[in-house]
């Protein structure tokens, strides 16, 4: 729904003027394009506005890729985050872009590190983000740290929970083809402003400013493309239940990075 709302707002800015007659100069034109005296053939107000906020909320609604929430917290407060961190896109999109990259570059840390078990970014991504959930029985106890997946499985009989990558993008709420039809259609409101600006047409400030925010939201909408979007519930996983706890070659190595990385593996937001 949200991208037919914005392919109309787009369709109605058009980047020219709708017609003028031939024998018109070209410099002729563009100065009565600027001056606007034939309202058919001029944008409103209306449909700068429309076209802008439209383009704003849609690069905010799919470039936002919030954590798993806790299986006890309500809607609302679920809601409530969303809200916020849509807030904190529009307002502040620099720290959201410093939130992406730190997430990215520990997913590929964490991929890189456990390449045997079949892991990739988007594991990592689905690990930092709190992907993986102890269970005992029916009853969810906590969110895991990557670095203590390595005495858990899916089925309590292994030592570490593996999980197919398409199993982990079968949950997320986005796919290549909603994500290629959002880029599309932001690089269209830019390709636009382009046009009206060499064809010497009236740019606002709003169309500007709205340039630029979408191009912050393209470089956070990258860093989170291999993040599975809008996932509502973790994998089960159980401790393994042999009595003897398997050795954990890794621990001293994963707490490292996470050190470099500057601590917790999963954000709080």
């Amino acid at each position: 729904m949200i991208l037919i709302l914005a392919i109309l707002a787009a369709t109605r800015a058009s980047p020219v003027p709708q017609s003028s007659p031939p024998h018109l100069s070209s410099d002729h034109s563009r100065a009565r394009a600027r001056s606007c005296d034939d309202p058919r053939g001029c944008r409103s107000l209306w449909d700068i506005i429309w076209s802008c906020a439209v383009t704003i909320l849609l690069c905010i609604w799919v470039s936002v890729h919030p954590n798993i929430p806790s299986p006890y917290e309500s809607r609302a407060r679920v809601a409530v985050r969303r809200v916020g961190l849509m807030l904190a896109a529009l307002f502040v999109p620099e720290a959201m872009i410093a939130w992406a990259w730190r997430q990215r570059s520990a997913a590929a840390v964490l991929a890189k590190m456990h390449k045997g078990e079949g892991w990739t970014t988007t594991h990592g991504f689905f690990a930092i983000m709190g992907g993986f959930m102890e269970y005992e029985g029916n009853r969810p106890i906590r969110v895991l740290l990557p670095e203590e997946l390595h005495s858990y499985s899916l089925t309590g009989n292994g030592y570490f929970p593996r999980i197919a990558k398409e199993e982990i993008q079968d949950k997320s709420k986005g796919d290549p083809v909603s994500k290629a039809l959002v880029i599309l259609q932001t690089g269209w409101f830019v390709v636009q402003c382009i046009a009206r600006g060499a064809q010497g047409l009236p740019v606002t400030e709003l169309e500007l400013v709205t340039v630029a925010f979408a191009t912050l939201n393209f470089v956070m909408y990258l860093l989170w493309w291999d993040k599975p979007l809008n996932v509502q519930r973790g994998v089960r996983v159980y401790k393994k239940r042999d009595a003897d706890e398997p050795i954990d070659d890794g621990d001293i190595e994963v707490h490292k990075i996470g050190r470099i990385l500057g601590g917790t593996w999963r954000c709080t937001f």
